[in-house]
């Protein structure tokens, strides 16, 4: 098991070339991670092999999520329990990582309290959780993800 950032991944994979591996991150990385290690068998999330992954997403009552991840934070939104942003702070600048679409997007979703916020600060000598924001208890899963996998199946249905 490793956690870190999607180029954390990528190093971790390319150094250990464990003979598994399911990178949770925006498909395209995780894509250009497996061509630089043709080696390593990777699992993707629509795999059979990945229902573990999914199963324990909606079982968690809690999901942590970094930002950055912008398609994980919408899986665990789709799902029952409460997400929350890993927001790391600096001691030179706080703010939600990620390009500036994705960044909009992330700011948005914690002005909403659709998902809550847990600000770490990173000190020498350990990681300190300094602030916890939780988020709003009234709303529901999103369910976009289920109304476009229906309407592509109905799409496809009626082209046959």
């Amino acid at each position: 098991d490793f956690t870190g950032s999607t180029t954390g991944m990528g190093k971790y994979v390319k150094d250990n070339q464990p003979e598994k591996v399911m990178m949770v991150t925006e498909c395209s990385m995780s894509d250009n991670v497996q061509i630089d290690n043709p080696n390593v068998k990777f699992i993707h999330l629509n795999s059979p092999e990945s229902d573990l992954f999914q199963v324990t997403l909606n079982e968690a009552a809690l999901k942590f999520v970094t930002p950055d991840s912008s398609n994980l934070v919408f899986e665990a939104l789709s799902t029952q329990g409460y997400t929350y942003l890993i927001q790391i702070e600096r001691s030179k600048y706080r703010r939600i990582f990620g390009a500036k679409k994705i960044r909009e997007l992330m700011i948005e979703l914690v002005k909403s309290k659709r998902v809550g916020v847990v600000s770490i600060l990173n000190k020498k000598g350990g990681i300190n959780i300094s602030k916890i924001e939780n988020p709003s208890l009234h709303f529901e899963p999103l369910a976009e993800v289920e109304k476009v996998s229906f309407s592509i199946m109905k799409f496809i249905n009626h082209q046959k």
